[in-house]
């Protein structure tokens, strides 16, 4: 007797432990960026986002952090988005603004480079759920500018083109 009765009481605490605690749900976000943005080696780029907190979620969602992929030829440095970006955001919230900036390293040679930012956070200050998944996308071009002893060079050449075809149509009978 003693037995069964200590098995259900140990049965009632567990279930009564295993119902108060809460599980932690993340809501989501939505995160969009002007992509995409141009830059020469050696620059930096300022990526300005949206993110929106659609009005189906639960309660404010919190957001503590983030995560950023980009190939090695760049610096991708987030502290914008620590700064400028609202620790929490009500349910049909919205928030534009930069949230991270990439450098461009002078190595760096013309192209396409795409990279993704992910926002961090949950229902608590201390979650670390992904809240926009898909990570938001976006693309970085790399140009050249010719150097001004390049373009020297080029116009040099073509005003010597261009006398040379008109003396030759003032010689020609």
């Amino acid at each position: 007797m003693t037995r069964r009765l200590l098995f259900i009481h140990s049965l009632l605490i567990l279930t009564t432990i295993f119902l108060s605690v809460s599980v932690a749900r993340a809501d989501s976000l939505n995160l969009t960026f002007v992509t995409p943005l141009s830059g020469t080696p050696g620059s930096i780029l300022s990526f300005t986002g949206t993110i929106t907190a659609p009005v189906s979620n639960s309660a404010a969602v919190f957001l503590n952090s983030d995560s950023a992929n980009m190939p090695g030829l760049f610096t991708l440095d987030d502290a914008p988005f620590f700064l400028n970006a609202p620790l929490t955001m009500a349910p049909g919230a919205t928030f534009t603004g930069v949230l991270f900036t990439v450098a461009i390293s002078p190595a760096a040679s013309p192209g396409s480079y795409d990279g993704s930012f992910t926002i961090l956070g949950g229902s608590t200050p201390f979650d670390q759920f992904r809240l926009n998944d898909p990570a938001a996308a976006f693309t970085v071009n790399v140009v050249t500018v010719p150097e001004p002893a390049s373009m020297l060079l080029f116009s040099t050449g073509l005003a010597a083109v261009v006398i040379g075809l008109r003396r030759r149509r003032q010689h020609q009978p």
